[in-house]
């Protein structure tokens, strides 16, 4: 996002506002440096990794998905770890705080008001039994590392105050709040667009 936003700059595309809504990809996706959904498919055109190739191959047995849909985890486990060390966690944190620091700096510069959001999580605050259809550990992936990594955001906040930084993470809604996994409900979604719609006509 951070690049995505100055790539707008650099075109002459100023904003009023800039709104950055993070938090599950940050810790879903926690390798450092940065990568992505694509990278295992670029390392594998550039570099022949006969193991990468292998456990995707195993992967794709139905003996192999019978076997892991009875241990309740999830296939993909075989060649991507989704949970993260504690290390991990705080790189990427750091990540996550610099880039908003980065992209405050400039915005403050450039006189554009810009809103960080740290997005509710299925994994912080919100209790997985709650939902109409039963939601599995392993259905969750990645999204498990939120749990510590928003613990230690809030812990950096709590000493390092953002005044355009917006807490959202213990927003609540009724029933249903996730259409799956991990994205909201209209009603959820809903919610979170009536804050940032205050925080906004505060601004003005």
């Amino acid at each position: 996002e951070r690049i995505r936003f100055f790539k707008f700059i650099t075109q002459n595309i100023k904003p009023d506002i800039a709104i950055f809504i993070d938090g599950l990809n940050d810790f879903y996706f926690y390798q450092i440096p940065d990568r992505s959904n694509y990278s295992n498919r670029l390392e594998l055109a550039s570099d022949f990794k006969i193991s990468y190739i292998l456990k995707k191959f195993i992967s794709k047995f139905n003996t192999v998905k019978l076997l892991f849909y009875f241990l309740n985890k999830n296939v993909e486990d075989l060649y991507f770890r989704y949970k993260a060390s504690e290390a991990e966690l705080n790189k990427t944190l750091n990540r996550l705080v610099v880039n908003r620091e980065i992209i405050g700096t400039y915005c403050k510069h450039s006189q554009i008001d810009c809103i960080f959001v740290t997005q509710p999580v299925p994994t912080f605050a919100y209790d997985n039994r709650q939902r109409p259809i039963k939601v599995e550990p392993k259905d969750l992936r990645g999204a498990i590392n939120c749990k510590i990594g928003y613990e230690l955001l809030e812990a950096y906040y709590s000493k390092n105050k953002m005044i355009n930084h917006i807490d959202l993470s213990m927003l609540k809604s009724e029933e249903p709040m996730y259409v799956d996994s991990f994205h909201y409900s209209a009603k959820m979604n809903h919610l979170i667009a009536k804050e940032l719609a205050c925080y906004i006509r505060n601004l003005e």
